[in-house]
């Protein structure tokens, strides 16, 4: 701009200008700055399910494997109170030719 444009400027519509610039960008940095934090509230949140569900999973494979011991032993508890007692085999064994 040439000195003569500078001079017929109004200064009130330049101070209103800088004004509603300086609104606007100050506006869009607060927009910024609250998507920012959103941003990291949401990665936060999903951290902390991910924890919660790894906790979980651990949980749950130690509740299982406990189930399944315990169940074993249920099986064997079975199987060996079915057996005939060792005094009957030797006989049994003595027996045979």
């Amino acid at each position: 701009m040439t000195p003569t444009e500078l001079n017929q400027l109004d200064l009130t519509t330049i101070s209103a200008v800088q004004g509603i610039v300086s609104a606007a960008l100050r506006n869009q940095c607060c927009q910024w700055e609250q998507d920012s934090a959103d941003a990291a509230s949401r990665l936060l949140s999903h951290a902390l399910m991910m924890e919660h569900l790894a906790f979980a999973a651990q949980l749950l494979t130690s509740i299982t494997a406990s189930e399944i011991s315990n169940f074993f032993s249920a099986v064997l508890d079975v199987q060996f109170s079915s057996m005939p007692p060792l005094e009957e085999e030797a006989s049994v064994l003595s027996t045979i030719p």
